[in-house]
């Protein structure tokens, strides 16, 4: 496979270090290793994609404009498509499918979290009452019933 293209080096640019995470001699450190170790660039190319979908979605708290918000996404788009890596092309258009949803969340700052939260709770229920109607029926008939 051909080697992928990265866009800047560890100092900047494409994908600066997650100062939260790594320091700058493990980061650096990272970076050396993944460009000895991966001809393909292909785990480099989808951490830098990685590291710009969190900076997509970091202003999140600081409220943007449209017009920064609209820049960041096309930008994260076009590095996807540069990269052209399977999974980060099904993760642009993830995205992409989800960025009004995301958008409006980030203006708005409102989610259907608690929603989503109670829907899940319903189907495991479900599940479990489901589980239980099976379980009833895999039981052998001849035993004696604990209540009457």
């Amino acid at each position: 496979m051909a080697r992928q293209s990265i866009p800047n080096g560890p100092t900047g640019g494409a994908c600066s270090p997650p100062v939260e995470r790594l320091s700058d001699h493990g980061y650096s450190t990272m970076w050396k290793a993944l460009r000895a170790n991966d001809p393909s660039n292909e785990v480099l190319a989808t951490y830098i994609v990685k590291e710009k979908l969190r900076g997509l979605l970091a202003p999140a708290r600081r409220h943007p404009d449209a017009h920064q918000l609209a820049s960041r996404f096309y930008r994260f788009l076009n590095l996807c498509a540069q990269v052209s890596l399977p999974e980060v092309l099904r993760l642009a258009t993830t995205i992409e499918k989800w960025w009004p949803a995301i958008a409006a969340f980030i203006d708005t700052q409102i989610t259907n979290a608690r929603t989503e939260g109670y829907n899940r709770l319903v189907k495991r229920g479900q599940t479990i009452c489901m589980w239980l109607s099976e379980l009833r029926d895999l039981a052998p008939q001849d035993t004696i019933p604990l209540h009457s």
